[in-house]
């Protein structure tokens, strides 16, 4: 899938930067002036990440920790914790020793999930302390080829004209596509059922 407005390298480079960040090349900034800065990291790192294998999220975490066990020279390990909307994950992180060697690779579902969720047990602010922004995903979105809709503002008079027909597919509740789908019209123009889902 193309992108016209954004090329590859384009939509790379905000990752390239993330991965050669200072940041994430000494994590020993944690610990300025100290013995422990001059001597972190002594063993295995570990990030935590909120999903499964394979997706976007556990990528670019890999490849960030690929980058600094090469700089630290100490392994990184990848611990996938999905489910809960990202507590799971949260939750194994907070309640780690606050000594920099377990991480969280958060994503939107870190600042979305508090407002969307009553009584969300973690304060970002106040339970974690961020490093660095690593990169953007962009979003796209699509139809079947033969949705008679070939532009956003077709597809919108669309909805409009049927209001509660159409149904758009989304990664779960709080996510950044479920979010957007709800930014585009207040339902009931949408059907949202919040899971991927095939074609009728």
């Amino acid at each position: 899938m193309k992108f016209p407005h954004q090329s590859r390298r384009e939509f790379m480079q905000p990752l390239a930067a993330a991965l050669a960040s200072p940041a994430l090349a000494s994590l020993a900034t944690f610990f300025p002036g100290s013995a422990q800065a001059q001597s972190f990291p002594t063993k295995p790192l570990r990030i935590v990440v909120p999903f499964a294998p394979g997706g976007p999220t556990d990528l670019m975490a890999r490849a960030i920790g690929k980058t600094m066990s090469q700089g630290l020279g100490q392994p990184v390990i990848i611990d996938n914790k999905s489910g809960g909307g990202g507590v799971i994950a949260l939750g194994e992180v907070a309640r780690a020793p606050a000594d920099g060697y377990t991480l969280v690779f958060p994503s939107i579902l870190s600042v979305t999930n508090p407002a969307l969720m009553p009584n969300y047990p973690y304060d970002m602010a106040r339970d974690f302390d961020a490093i660095t922004v690593v990169g953007f995903i962009p979003h796209a979105l699509v139809v079947r080829p033969d949705f008679p809709a070939k532009k956003l503002a077709d597809l919108v008079a669309m909805a409009k004209d049927r209001p509660g027909t159409l149904a758009y597919g989304s990664s779960g509740n709080g996510t950044s596509a479920h979010l957007a789908g709800v930014a585009m019209e207040p339902p009931p123009t949408w059907r949202a059922p919040c899971l991927l889902k095939s074609p009728a």
